[in-house]
């Protein structure tokens, strides 16, 4: 979990430069038109206007808070030796795309990818062994192994999209969870957060998963699963705007088992949850 970050204005456009140029060394190539490059256009424009006084446009706010969650996502990515050695093949397959976050096109991969690749470096972080394998990843728990299928979901996408997961979770004969962002949700609401305490931001984005789900999801959705799904894996990822010379970004996945409380399926969803904190 990242819960009530903040990176000062001029920090991010040196840490961002030093994760490329290890891309680069790496022999993966990130090209000047990459919407990280762009991003980091962006952070040195948006940086002087509020020297100047001068008032940011909203497109232009938006294109930074997406930038600036990429940028996240991709420092979580980058710290994940396993997904550095392992991953090269997708993390190349991040830095295409659109820059603009208000129409990504047809060339939904590079932020999908993105998705599956930062889902995969938290379950790292959080202790677990993982492996860059069918559906998306597996991870180690108590001697089994467990499979993550992970989506980014639209308003009219959702069902689509989990059958694909369960259908992805199926084939490998072991169970699993589905992982959806709900962030395209949310953001066709509200893409411009202010916020004045970081860790406000925290009781902000549970409620934003809650009235996601309550909003936009129907029994339906978790009672057509295969055995084989354990539960689904609500995430959001939220960028917001401080008053300070910083941005802020708060990251927070739900787990949401499946299976009847008290089952032993139910209880191993609950204990793998309970290695986020």
């Amino acid at each position: 979990m990242i819960r009530g970050y903040s990176e000062d204005l001029r920090l991010i456009s040196y840490k961002l430069k030093i994760i490329l140029d290890n891309l680069s060394s790496m022999g993966i190539s990130v090209g000047n038109n990459s919407r990280f490059h762009q991003f980091s256009k962006l952070l040195d424009r948006y940086y002087h206007s509020l020297l100047k006084g001068q008032k940011f446009k909203d497109e232009m706010l938006i294109e930074l808070l997406d930038g600036f969650k990429s940028y996240m996502q991709l420092s979580v990515i980058t710290g994940s030796p396993i997904i550095m050695n392992d991953g090269k093949k997708d993390l190349t397959k991040i830095f295409g795309g659109s820059n603009s976050p208000l129409n990504e096109g047809n060339n939904h991969q590079p932020r999908d990818f993105q998705f599956e690749l930062y889902t995969a470096a938290k379950f790292h972080r959080a202790g677990f062994v993982i492996r860059l394998e069918e559906p998306d990843f597996l991870f180690h728990f108590k001697g089994k192994i467990y499979g993550v299928a992970a989506k980014r979901v639209t308003l009219g996408g959702i069902e689509k999209n989990l059958k694909k997961a369960d259908h992805q979770i199926r084939v490998t004969n072991n169970y699993g969870f589905i992982a959806i962002s709900l962030d395209r949700l949310y953001e066709e609401r509200n893409r411009i957060m202010e916020i004045i305490d970081p860790d406000y931001s925290v009781r902000k984005v549970n409620e934003i998963i809650e009235n996601t789900i309550r909003g936009t999801f129907s029994n339906t959705y978790f009672s057509n699963r295969s055995d084989q799904v354990l539960g689904i894996i609500a995430s959001v990822s939220i960028p917001y705007i401080l008053p300070r010379m910083e941005l802020g970004y708060t990251s927070y996945m739900m787990f949401m088992p499946i299976k009847q409380d008290g089952t032993a399926e139910w209880n191993e969803a609950i204990s793998i949850s309970g290695m986020f904190g």
